[in-house]
């Protein structure tokens, strides 16, 4: 007993926060640049820089106890080799605080890595072989005229590519929609003050115009080039090597919005992105229920709600916030605007799953890597009368890369914000789990 008040009197003196400051911001934070990474770190330390940890012996790092502190007080080195060495070799997602399906993630991820690189040594193979005269059994060479079975299943291989890739080059030519008239849209709009939404809508047409342009342009030169009226350029040549992958080509994504899907989706949601713009312009009016995940910079669009509520209010836009509460039902089932701010759906939340019932996060269903979020209200509040509760600010990103660029808007290039959802688990449960919204999946 004595040694254990004499234990908790030196534990009670630990500067247990200075400790934390030194690890997390002092050695790891300069190392730790992302923002919600930083918040992961100090969430983490905060458990292990703890008077628990220090007081206990056999304290638990992970919820099944297989990790945990040495049983030993005051162990030895030996011992404390011994205690690492009994770990199990192939870490379990709960040492990391992660749900079981992380496994089945990071298995998913390596095998699309290894396909996409097969593909990529397939096809560049392809187009590099060389044509090789056989020797006949009986040690004499082909004649010029004589084509080997090789030679003509290479070529037939070569031609049904050839007529796969040009029927994948007419439909897309024939799906893609024209670019979007911005002046006629400007004019029809009410006046830009009152209604930012509308600027925000001619901004979003400009941006996929130069999309379209660069698309159309890209599939007429590979057209023109299998049809023989053109030479490949460099730039042509990738983009069909691509295409025949599955794949974005690079000159496409130099002009486009973040996304990871193949080439196949990744035309489908352009194409389910413009027909959005176009029922806004064409209705004359913005939509009941925005659909986040398809405009091409979303923060535009969101900065604009705010603007709306600011202008409406008089109030100063740099005071107001974003509240948020998740809607029960289907987003189709609304057909009226809220009176302030935007509904927003389009949504997935990665990490967790979604309580339909009471509203709120709930863990995962196993190897379900993606639920679907509710439909949200964005309600522009004064700032300092937004309460926490018991809610967890979720990180909002545009893809499941989880990273970006800060561009020159002053914005990230996939990090969008942070949206507080209801939970009945503490915030640090779901940080350490490392839930976030997205607005598109890989798929």
């Amino acid at each position: 007993d004595n040694e254990k008040t004499l234990v908790s009197k030196v534990v009670s003196k630990l500067p247990l926060e200075a400790l934390r400051y030194l690890a997390g911001e002092c050695n790891y934070g300069g190392k730790v640049t992302d923002a919600n990474d930083r918040v992961l770190l100090a969430t983490i330390l905060e458990k292990c820089y703890s008077e628990e940890v220090a007081l206990s012996n056999n304290f638990a790092l992970s919820a099944s106890g297989k990790y945990a502190t040495p049983s030993i007080t005051n162990p030895s080195r030996a011992q404390l080799l011994e205690h690492v060495d009994a770990l199990p070799a192939l870490p379990d997602p709960e040492v990391f605080c992660l749900h079981a399906n992380a496994d089945v993630s990071k298995d998913r991820a390596d095998a699309e890595a290894m396909c996409r690189d097969l593909l990529k040594m397939s096809a560049d193979g392809a187009s590099e072989e060389t044509n090789v005269n056989l020797q006949t059994e009986s040690g004499e060479s082909s004649t010029e005229g004589e084509v080997s079975e090789e030679d003509s299943s290479n070529t037939t291989n070569e031609s049904d590519k050839n007529t796969a890739i040009k029927q994948i080059i007419n439909d897309a030519m024939a799906r893609l929609p024209s670019n979007f008239n911005v002046e006629k849209t400007r004019e029809k709009l009410p006046d830009a003050y009152a209604d930012s939404l509308g600027t925000t809508l001619c901004q979003e047409m400009s941006r996929y115009n130069k999309l379209l342009l660069n698309i159309r342009r890209s599939l007429h030169e590979i057209e023109a080039a299998l049809a023989g009226r053109a030479a490949f350029s460099a730039e042509s040549e990738a983009s069909k090597k691509a295409i025949e992958r599955n794949a974005v080509p690079e000159a496409w994504k130099k002009v486009s919005y973040p996304s990871l899907k193949p080439f196949s989706s990744y035309f489908d949601d352009l194409l389910e992105r413009c027909n959005m713009l176009n029922t806004w312009d064409r209705n004359g009016k913005p939509p009941a229920v925005f659909w986040i995940s398809g405009f091409f910079f979303a923060q535009s669009f969101l900065t604009a709600a705010l603007q709306n509520y600011s202008r409406k209010h008089k109030l100063p836009v740099d005071e107001i916030a974003f509240d948020f509460e998740p809607i029960e039902g289907d987003a189709s089932d609304i057909t009226e605007p809220p009176e302030d701010g935007v509904y927003v759906s389009g949504l997935f939340l990665e990490g967790c799953g979604w309580d339909k019932e009471k509203m709120q996060l709930v863990e995962s269903e196993k190897n379900v890597l993606h639920s679907k979020a509710p439909t949200f209200w964005f309600k522009p509040r004064k700032a300092d009368e937004i309460e926490q509760n018991a809610r967890y600010d979720c990180p909002c990103y545009r893809t499941a890369e989880r990273r970006g660029t800060l561009a020159t808007t002053g914005h990230s290039t996939n990090f969008i914000m942070h949206v507080k959802i209801p939970t009945k688990e503490p915030a640090e449960h779901w940080i350490k789990r490392g839930v976030a919204l997205l607005t598109q999946l890989s798929e």
